[in-house]
């Protein structure tokens, strides 16, 4: 039970205070000796007031009960036939109610817990002072169980969480019934309640939980039987029920979110609009995050290219985080029990990186029950099976298959036949989760992923007039982590993973180009938090991987703007160590937390490079609602294995690639469940690798913006990129809705005789609105809307023949450089549930770009560059679909 403030009083009362503190003393007990059925003999009273004054001129009143509504009996004792007594200590306000109760005497076996829970609704008349005016009270209050005058059993039920079936412990219970009456209870640990002696007729059963929506059922209880009714909550604010798990179970050796972290639940974006219930994809709606073009998955961070950015999963890196066409997570989302997006400013835990980082992390606690699923939409069927082995074991199995190929195949061929994308995938996730009873866990987890992707392209040449690639990517992984509990606050994280990649693209007879990669990390980290009433937190790890690099680029030209020709191929093994240490100071309401980071790479072709970052994260609480954030720190990020073995000028040598950041920023509790958080930030980008921009890349985004730098590699590009970003969040029983906001400028110098220009992605503004509210019946209807500044282009002003090979080259016009047109769109998302007695049945249909805008994606130049053709995004798709949960 919760104590309302003030209470247990703490002060001493002076001479002739007006409020007189009632308290306990040792005299034989005052209590009801009685039984459970509600008796409300008089009392004999145990409880003198503690007053100073010798002389009183009368004696106060002590409380009576007034209503003492029976206590649940625990069934096995009422079985067994046992009674019991339980003397408690009641805290009772001056209107008689009972704010906190206290077991003095205990019973054992279920009583405790009965009367405790049953107090909550017992009243008492107010204990009156010398003056006659109502005080707080402390007594002592004997409930006996006697099992031939137990109250009758008239209704038993159970809360559990709708998808889940989970139990839902501590829901308040309200019961209606005829001539107003009212009861109330709440749900023991496994969801379950009871109501004793109820009036024949119609009641009304009202469940309430944090984070749940309120639920109402309607049932008749009849004399003579115990009516039986089960009752499915649906998770509608995990935050707030992630808040009230916090209250009963702290865990000491949660590692502290990075400053400028934002994580994402995975039941918080279950039902949010154009996210597909895709944990990653919500991710795309954060500020600091670039619309990529064409959906292609791809995630730009704060005005940097989509290779600055990396992925992990539990830290451990991942090659990619989204299939192909950006619709689904490599890794199954209900897997998962959170995604953290650091666009910048985060920790020495995290480096190799120019920019933002995407952690993907497993959920840590095994799961309450057995649960699965099965779902089927337009674009893929997915299936996933979630399975305890006794107290300490679980394995999860889960799969996807893709035939978004199929379905977009009639809609794309409607569109400019310039550019035609037909993605298709599958993956598959196996885990095993062991967690002992000291905390220590072992995560074990094999996934493999395959993407296709076919690109058709006019050809004049082929018969049929088009041209035809495949683009492949696939990989796989064997993932481990082990988690220790030390003692005294320090927890011990080690992970290793390890597996090939492999990415191919298939063009004509004689030509191929390919990148296979074999990649394996090891991290073991030593972490302790800041410890109550200390100062003083750590950080220390070590973070290495090795990678066996080989590629082969062999290909006469691809599309209009890649004119390289020639056969590029190496292998070579590269060892990447690094250690870090950070210490956390803390001092009242300022947190300050320095580190370091240094990097190393030695490979096989004798190219090696090192990087020293240092970082300071510091936070000041203002207040209890506002939070100041600042970062500031370098990020270094190696050349790639294809960079560095390239041939280079005598005496040439590639440069390690890094950025300065400062970031600094906000957050604010404004209440009312909204919250508010912006940062403004300058970062400065420095030794960026340059030239051979006509070189094919396997990526599914446009063209880099002409005209293109083909000199040879050099690290000598430098970049500026200045922003703010805001984030409000509002979050009420029954609707969620985000608001963010990203304005930036991104700036890019290739050469140090070059114009500063601006970068290829560069987008002045993004904004992402979103609403998700829940309506009777269990129905959810969504929105979102995008709108995102167009990117930059440069538009050819002329051509000329090339006689040696009868083709035409371009004339770009840099003083005509602009901007595409502004992308927006709206999804709207529905979704309706049918709840079984032991599956639910979920029914949605999400509309992406439901107005069907015709939004422009990119030019490009027809083969003779006589004009330009426009590429449009997808029209309005209808993706409808059904979930089956267990």
């Amino acid at each position: 039970m919760t104590p309302r403030p003030g209470w247990p009083p703490t002060h001493r009362c002076p001479r002739r205070c007006a409020l007189l503190c009632v308290l306990t003393c040792a005299l034989p007990a005052w209590g009801r000796e009685t039984p459970s059925t509600g008796d409300t003999s008089d009392p004999e009273p145990a409880v003198r007031p503690a007053t100073d004054s010798i002389t009183r001129p009368a004696r106060p009143r002590m409380p009576s009960p007034l209503e003492i509504a029976p206590a649940r009996y625990p069934p096995e004792a009422l079985a067994d036939g046992r009674s019991a007594e339980v003397l408690l200590e009641l805290a009772l306000t001056p209107e008689g109610e009972v704010v906190e109760a206290t077991v003095l005497e205990s019973a054992g076996g279920g009583f405790d817990e009965a009367a405790v829970l049953a107090s909550e609704d017992w009243r008492f008349s107010p204990a009156l002072d010398d003056a006659g005016l109502p005080v707080p009270a402390v007594i002592q209050f004997r409930y006996r169980f006697l099992v031939e005058e137990a109250p009758a059993v008239s209704l038993e039920g159970t809360v559990r969480t709708a998808g889940t079936r989970g139990p839902i412990a501590a829901a308040e219970i309200r019961l209606l019934g005829p001539d107003d009456t009212q009861r109330a209870t709440r749900t023991d640990s496994d969801g379950r309640f009871q109501a004793v002696d109820l009036p024949p007729g119609s009641w009304t059963i009202q469940v309430s939980a944090p984070g749940y929506a309120d639920e109402t059922v309607a049932v008749q209880v009849e004399s003579g039987i115990v009516s039986q009714v089960t009752l499915y909550a649906e998770l509608s604010r995990p935050w707030e029920a992630a808040r009230a798990d916090a209250e009963i179970l702290v865990e000491a050796d949660r590692i502290a979110p990075e400053l400028t972290e934002r994580r994402i639940s995975v039941d918080e974006i279950r039902y949010l609009p154009g996210s597909g219930g895709d944990v990653v994809r919500a991710v795309q709606n954060m500020p600091g995050m670039a619309r990529t073009s064409f959906n292609a998955g791809q995630i730009q961070v704060r005005g940097t290219a989509a290779e600055h950015t990396g992925f992990s999963l539990g830290g451990a890196p991942l090659p990619i985080v989204f299939h192909f066409g950006g619709l689904s997570t490599v890794v199954n989302s209900d897997s998962l029990d959170e995604v953290s997006f650091m666009p910048g400013g985060y920790g020495v835990r995290y480096g190799r990186q120019l920019a933002g980082v995407v952690d993907l992390r497993t959920e840590k606690d095994l799961p309450e029950r057995d649960r699965g699923y099965a779902s089927v939409d337009l674009f893929q069927a997915t299936a996933f099976i979630e399975q305890t082995l006794g107290d300490h074991w679980s394995v999860t199995v889960s799969g996807r298959r893709s035939y978004i190929d199929r379905v977009l195949q009639p809609v794309l061929a409607v569109q400019t036949a310039a550019d035609v994308r037909l993605p298709r995938y599958w993956d598959i996730q196996g885990r095993v989760l062991m967690r002992q009873d000291d905390g220590s866990t072992l995560d074990v987890m094999l996934l493999a992923s395959d993407d296709r992707f076919a690109l058709r392209e006019p050809e004049p040449d082929e018969v049929d007039g088009f041209r035809e690639s495949l683009l492949v990517s696939r990989f796989s992984r064997l993932w481990a982590q082990y988690r220790w509990e030390m003692g005294d606050g320090w927890l011990s994280e080690h992970t290793v993973s390890g597996g090939p990649e492999r990415l191919e693209v298939e063009f004509r007879d004689e030509e191929e180009a390919w990148q296979k990669p074999q990649r394996f990390s090891w991290r073991s980290e030593l972490y302790r938090g800041v410890p109550e009433g200390g100062h003083i937190g750590w950080r220390m790890g070590v973070d290495a991987q090795a990678v066996r690099e080989r590629y082969r680029y062999a290909l006469s030209g691809f599309g209009d703007m890649l004119s390289y020709q020639g056969d590029e191929s190496g292998e070579t093994w590269a060892l990447m160590p690094a250690v870090y240490h950070e210490r956390t100071h803390q001092r009242g309401r300022v947190q300050g937390v320095p580190g370091v980071r240094v990097d190393w790479i030695r490979t096989s072709s004798s190219y090696q490079a090192a990087a020293i970052d240092p970082r300071f994260r510091g936070r000041v609480d203002v207040g209890d609602t506002t939070q100041l954030l600042m970062s500031t720190g370098r990020y270094s990020q190696f050349p790639q294995a294809r960079e560095y073995m390239a041939d280079l000028p005598d005496g040439a040598a590639l440069r390690t690639q890094w950025s300065a950041q400062v970031d600094i920023g906000v957050q604010q509790d404004v209440g009312g469940d909204i919250d508010l958080e912006g940062h403004v930030y300058h970062w400065w980008l420095h030794d960026l690798v340059s030239g051979r921009e006509d070189r094919f890349e396997f990526e599914l985004g446009p063209p880099p913006v002409p005209p293109l730098d083909t000199d040879a590699y050099a690290s000598e590009g430098e970049g500026r990129v200045l922003g703010g970003e805001l984030l409000a969040r509002y979050a009420s029983e029954r609707t969620m809705a985000w608001l963010s906001v990203t304005l930036s400028r991104s700036l890019r110098t290739a050469r140090p005789d070059a114009p500063e220009l601006l970068f290829d992605e560069d987008q002045p503004l993004v904004l992402n609105a979103l609403l998700s509210h829940q309506l009777p019946r269990r129905w959810r209807v969504g929105a979102r809307w995008r709108f995102a500044s167009g990117k930059p282009y440069v538009p050819v002003a002329n051509r000329v023949l090339d006689l040696s090979t009868q083709t035409f080259l371009p004339i770009w016009d840099e003083a005509a450089r602009g901007r595409l047109e502004p992308f927006h769109a709206l999804d709207v998302r529905v979704d309706k549930d049918w709840v079984y007695d032991t599956w639910t049945l979920t029914a949605y249909l999400d509309l992406m770009n439901a107005t069907n805008r015709r939004n422009l994606e990119m030019r490009t130049p027809s083969a003779d560059y006589t004009r330009e053709l426009p590429v449009y995004g997808l029209p309005m798709i209808p993706a409808f679909g059904l979930r089956g949960s267990w």
